[in-house]
């Protein structure tokens, strides 16, 4: 399927199928990282598609607050859901690879 960077319902498209995705997971398995990620990437697909639709030019990030406060600007109602966005990027980063609880120079 081919989509246009610069057509705001493609990204919707795609935005909509990873919310399905993410729902479906959490319906059989509850909360859990790939459905957190697929939330993410959901989120960024939504507010891409927002913006361009209000003439914005694409531009390569996957930075959700900077997305958001891009959104603001266009609409101001959108303000709330930075804790969200916020929230969606600290979980992803979290689990984005596995961590070890004691960094290596700290080991005798």
């Amino acid at each position: 399927m081919n989509t246009d960077p610069n057509n705001p319902a493609d990204w919707l498209l795609l935005a909509r199928d990873r919310l399905e995705k993410a729902d479906a997971l959490f319906e059989r398995f509850e909360a859990s990282w790939t459905g957190i990620e697929l939330l993410r990437e959901a989120a960024e697909r939504y507010l891409k598609g927002y913006l361009i639709h209000h003439g914005w030019q694409l531009i390569k990030t996957h930075d959700l607050g900077r997305l958001l406060v891009e959104a603001c600007l266009f609409n101001s109602d959108m303000e709330p859901f930075a804790e969200t966005t916020q929230s969606l990027t600290e979980q992803f980063w979290d689990r984005r690879s596995p961590v070890s609880e004691t960094p290596a120079s700290a080991s005798p």
